[in-house]
């Protein structure tokens, strides 16, 4: 299975310990949206650039083949949604206008937003979030940069 992960061209090439490009990834967080893994980018990128005294590093999204056997619901955006899928829902729903974090959470706990049935359920989690984890080392053979 394809799918998407956002980083920062640093963390992609030039992290000494995390260097994706060379030792591929651990446990990571994957999308079936490319507008969410650029979001992911950015944000990765945005946070390296704090950590720099000069900014040097860009969103850089990757494709990354996976074993579904190996995927697993990511509950994260449930708790904290990105504002991409408060926007996505929002229109799914008809709502007139952008929904809150606390609308969000409402929608989850009485169902209208489903849940994953349990860990292993990462498709419901792929197809509400657009989100699921990896559960081990994706190698670099596995990657390519979008």
């Amino acid at each position: 299975m394809r799918l998407y992960h956002g980083t920062s061209s640093y963390r992609w090439s030039e992290h000494p310990r995390t260097n994706i490009e060379r030792h591929g990834l651990q446990w990571p967080y994957l999308t079936d949206s490319i507008e969410h893994a650029y979001f992911f980018a950015y944000t990765r990128a945005q946070s390296s650039n704090l950590l720099m005294p000069e900014p040097i590093s860009d969103p850089v999204v990757l494709e990354v083949d996976v074993d579904e056997a190996e995927l697993t619901a990511d509950l994260r955006p449930y708790d904290v949604p990105p504002e991409l899928l408060l926007q996505e829902w929002s229109k799914r729903l008809g709502l007139k206008r952008r929904m809150t974090e606390t609308k969000w959470k409402k929608l989850v706990a009485d169902g209208t937003i489903p849940l994953p049935a349990g860990p292993n359920d990462w498709q419901t989690s792929l197809t509400v979030v657009h989100a699921v984890r990896y559960n081990g080392q994706v190698p670099p053979s596995h990657i390519r940069m979008v």
